[in-house]
Formats: structure tokens, sequence, C-alpha cells
């Protein structure tokens, strides 16, 4: 593809095309994915930058724009024409969605409130509010009359569009980090995607949505890497500790620290130890001999005086912390060379 100048803040993918918006000025570029070819550039003018982008079913060569003016502009990328444009909803808008209903769309705004309109005839169909920015908007499409929408502090509050009032709210980041979301086409389930590196699958049921399926790394790269097995690798960063399966995703998992949070915490006061979650580890060492019954995996962390025994079997914080003779702090590099089959 050819480049373009200014920093590429937004992407839409359009039948043969992938549109590309530049910030600082704002320009919106139209290219010929086939073709990896530059069609054409245009100038938006003024409004500040665009904050969200999205191409309304049935409106053909038309593209939404939501500007950090709090406006929503109509463009027709054929004829390279502003064809409509919003009052200013007093704040920047930050998400659109296309409803199940043609020409009804949803507009979030950084000040948290989501207006539901009639694109066709500039009409206010209903409006929601959530403490926080809005960060990404779906209509659910299997019938159910339901609207998600999710913020940058990881929560996800779901509307009821015939009752009017917020139906479901629940965190799908616990890490608090930004959450899109996006209900899957003719079905009650609800993905959604984090920055702390997680991908979620929500069934909605009669009591509510439900995890059943995810699937996380580290939100951080990882520091430490050891070889468990032929089959796992331990892995270190963010402060977690996870088995990675190399063979089979869905295996994977995050050995359990909420230990720490209860008696460990005790345990540790005063002794060199941090609660909540374990520190920047600079070793680790394990054996597979009886992992089942007892701690045979072990941590050392930055600033701690001692090193952390682990369950594999419990997948989880062991019960010991083995302590430096000095009650200094560990430095022992690589504990892989002590801790063998």
């Amino acid at each position: 593809m050819p480049e373009v100048s200014g920093r590429i803040t937004k992407l839409l993918h359009l039948s043969s095309m992938l549109l590309a918006i530049t910030a600082s000025p704002p320009q919106l570029h139209i290219f010929n994915i086939f073709e990896e070819e530059l069609l054409g550039s245009l100038d938006l003018g003024e409004g500040g930058d665009v904050t969200a982008i999205l191409h309304p079913a049935t409106w053909l060569n038309k593209v939404l724009l939501g500007r950090e003016n709090g406006v929503v502009q109509i463009w027709n990328i054929r004829t390279g024409n502003q064809i409509f444009e919003t009052e200013s909803f007093g704040s920047a808008v930050t998400a659109l969605s296309q409803s199940p209903a043609l020409d009804i769309i949803g507009i979030g705004l950084q000040s948290g409130t989501i207006h539901v309109r009639n694109l066709r005839t500039n009409i206010e169909v209903l409006t929601f509010s959530q403490p926080d920015p809005v960060y990404a908007l779906s209509f659910s499409t299997d019938g159910q009359p339901l609207l998600g929408s999710s913020s940058r502090s990881g929560q996800v509050s779901i509307f009821n569009l015939n009752k009017r009032r917020v139906a479901h709210t629940f965190d799908a980041s616990p890490s608090s980090q930004a959450v899109y979301l996006q209900f899957l086409p003719g079905q009650p389930i609800l993905l959604t995607t984090s920055k702390d590196n997680s991908i979620k699958l929500f069934m909605f049921e009669e009591s509510g949505p439900r995890v059943f399926k995810s699937r996380q790394g580290h939100s951080t790269p990882p520091t430490r890497l050891f070889a468990h097995s032929e089959r796992f690798i331990l892995s270190t960063g963010d402060g977690t500790l996870r088995a990675q399966s190399l063979y089979k995703d869905s295996q994977s998992f995050e050995l359990s620290q909420g230990v720490l949070m209860d008696r460990s915490r005790k345990q540790a006061a005063g002794q060199g130890f941090d609660g909540g979650k374990i520190g920047d580890v600079v070793s680790i060492g394990s054996s597979r001999t009886r992992e089942d019954e007892w701690d045979s995996i072990l941590t050392a962390s930055r600033g701690e005086n001692g090193a952390r025994t682990w369950s594999w079997g419990g997948k989880r914080l062991g019960s010991h912390i083995l302590r430096t003779g000095d009650n200094t702090q560990a430095t022992v590099y690589p504990l892989n060379d002590y801790v063998t089959d």
C-alpha cells in the first residue's frame, strides 16, 4: 500500500476498499485493497480529529465520522462531499455502532452518554448514560433488545432497549483496562477484548451473562521463561505466573495468587514480602517429581528476601516462603541449576 502522511488513527474495511483516517490535519484516505493503490484523499476540515468511524448498513458509498468537537458527519466517499452533519452533542464522539434496524445507530460520547438515533430522520430514539466515557458500542442481533457499552475502566454495561434501563453490569477486565466489545451475529454471545491481553466470550442466559470461554496471556512482555516439561513453559510478567501449553492453548492457565490476599499477606508482613501480587521474578525453577503431591515450583522475586513455592497440581501459590539465611534479597541465578527432576 502507498504511504500517507500523518499518524493513522482509524481503519475501516469497506468492500474492496480500505479507509484510513489520519490526524493533524484530519484526512480520509481511500485505498483499493486488490490493486494496492491510493484512490484519493479527503480533507475533513474543522471539527478536530476523527474519533469514530462507521459504514451505515445499505448506505452506498457513505461513511459516518464521529468528531472530537461532538458532531457526527456523513461523507460520500465517491464524490468526496460531506452531505450531513448533526448538531454537537457537547462531548467528543468516541463510538459508533449499527443497530439491527436500518438507519438506527448508537452514538457513544466521552461524557458517558449514549444516543440511539434515527440517522435518516435525525430523530432521537433513546438515551442512556454510564459513569465512564464510552469506549465501544455493540447491538445484539439475535432478537434480544440489548445494547452493550464498554469503558476504559474495564466495566461493561448492558442496556435493555425495550425497558430503557441498565440490565447488567460486569467487569470484563479485572485489571481495569479498556475493553472492546462485539455481539456475535445472530447469537446471544458477547465477545470482549482488552488491553490486558485477554479475549472472552460471554453467554447471555436468563440469569444474565456468564463467561464460557476465555483466553489470556501476560499484559506486559514476559520477563522470565522456564521449560517445565516438553508440553509446558512457565512464564512470568506483570506480577503473574502462567503455564503456557505448547500443544493446546486452551490448556494454558494462570497460577492463582488468591492466598496472597489473606494468609500469605499476614505471613509476609514485616518479612520483606509484599501482599497483592508477586514482584518482578528474577528466577524460576521446577521439578516434575510427584508434582501433584507437593509444591514443585520455586520463584524468586526482586526485593524479596526468599523464594516462594507454587503448587502445580493446585494451580496456585504454594504453602511456603523459603527465606535466605542472612535475611537478604534472594539473588540466585538460575534456580533450574538447583531444582531438577
